[in-house]
């Protein structure tokens, strides 16, 4: 048997009541696949107003060792900005857990610092643009944070996914990167390492946009 946890967790406001539910379903063959989006790769999740809870991969694998969890596999490198655990019960006996702050709270400290340092850029490009036109790339809720701090003073968005292109976001139009004005800049609202290997591709495909990363 197999129960998929899919973007679940951090909308649970009380996780650990649903982990003893789940336990009373399973059997010692059991497997679970739980995904969360990962605090530690994308400072953007803690504007996120339904989540209740955040996650890295020291505070959901403690979350699921605590609750009786064995954690067979736990990986940030299978989907983008998310955290994939595979477990199953565990034969060791719940015993509590002390919970180590400081861990936490440095995290917590260095992700708010990434999220102001992001924002600061997006103003810093938004400034430099002038008289170009100014626009933001994807549909998320990292652009919709952004456009409500500029006060919805954003041209444009970027998108190269047919289902997105042609619609608008906003109500400003959600351009294919082949059809943004020339000379226009366009923010990358990404963590560094993840914005300077988009930027790079976008910048070789589309050298008429002034991509900013």
């Amino acid at each position: 048997d197999l129960i998929t946890l899919i973007q679940v967790f951090e909308h649970i406001e009380h996780p650990d009541q649903l982990l003893q539910e789940i336990k009373a379903l399973l059997n010692q063959e059991t497997l679970i696949l739980v995904n969360v989006p990962n605090m530690s790769t994308n400072p953007f999740e803690l504007v996120v107003a339904d989540h209740d809870f955040h996650y890295s991969l020291h505070t959901l694998l403690s979350m699921l060792n605590r609750w009786g969890f064995e954690v067979l596999t736990l990986t940030q490198h299978h989907i983008p900005k998310e955290l994939s655990a595979i477990c199953c019960l565990s034969d060791i006996p719940l015993s509590p857990a002390v919970q180590d702050v400081e861990p936490i709270r440095h995290l917590l400290e260095k992700t708010l610092n990434e999220l102001e340092t992001l924002v600061k850029h997006c103003f810093q490009v938004k400034e430099a643009s002038q008289n170009h036109p100014f626009g933001l790339l994807g549909k998320s809720y990292a652009n919709a944070y952004l456009t409500g701090l500029l006060e919805n003073q954003v041209d444009f968005f970027v998108d190269e996914s047919p289902v997105n292109i042609n619609t608008t976001y906003f109500n400003k139009p959600v351009y294919h990167p082949s059809n943004v004005p020339q000379g226009a800049f366009c923010f990358l609202p990404f963590p560094q390492t993840m914005a300077n290997m988009i930027g790079t591709r976008l910048h070789m495909a589309y050298p008429h946009i002034e991509w900013k990363f």
